[in-house]
C-alpha cells in the first residue's frame, strides 16, 4: 500500500493513528481493546481500505461517504469545501486530531502529497505538544523564544 493511500478524504494521516499503530504495539492494541474498541476492528488498516468504516465509529464515515460519493479523493477538491464536517472543535481536541483535518487538507492542496507526509508527524506533534505562541502558532518545547 502506497503511503499516500493511508491519507483519509478528510485529511487525517492514517499511518499516525494510534488504531493503524496497534498492528505493530501490542501494547497500544491491549490499551484500546481496554478502552472498548473491539479485538476484532483491530488494527485498523485505514480509511480507504476499510471504505470508511473505522473501528471507532457505529456506522461508516459520513465524511467519508460524501467525498467519495462526489467522486474526489479529498475533501479540498469539493466545491462546498470546507464544510460543517470539517468544522474544529474543541470537544475530544485533546485525543481526537479532527482540528487538524482543514490545516492538513491545505497542506495537501497548495504543498502536495508528499510534503504533507513529510510533514504530518510533527503537524501532529504541534497539534497535541504544542504550547500557542499568538502569532506564531504552536511551538514545541525549546521554540518559544526562538
Amino acid at each position: 500500500m502506497k503511503r499516500s493511500e493511508l491519507v483519509a478524504p478528510c485529511g487525517i494521516h492514517c499511518a499516525i493513528c494510534p488504531l493503524y499503530l496497534a498492528g505493530e504495539n501490542s501494547l497500544l492494541l491491549e490499551a484500546l481493546v481496554e478502552k472498548g474498541i473491539p479485538r476484532e476492528k483491530l488494527p485498523c488498516q485505514g480509511c480507504r481500505a476499510l471504505e470508511g468504516h473505522c473501528p471507532v465509529l457505529e456506522t461508516p464515515c459520513d465524511t467519508y461517504g460524501c467525498i467519495t460519493s462526489r467522486g474526489h479523493d479529498f475533501c479540498y477538491q469539493c466545491q462546498e469545501y470546507p464544510c460543517k464536517r470539517l468544522n474544529p472543535a474543541s470537544h475530544r481536541a485533546e485525543v481526537l486530531p479532527h482540528n487538524t483535518k482543514v490545516f492538513n487538507l491545505s497542506v495537501i492542496e497548495h504543498q502536495g502529497m508528499e510534503a504533507f507526509l513529510k510533514r504530518s508527524q510533527e503537524v501532529q506533534a504541534r497539534y497535541y505538544k504544542g504550547k500557542m505562541v499568538v502569532g506564531r502558532g504552536p511551538a514545541l518545547e525549546g521554540e518559544e523564544k526562538e
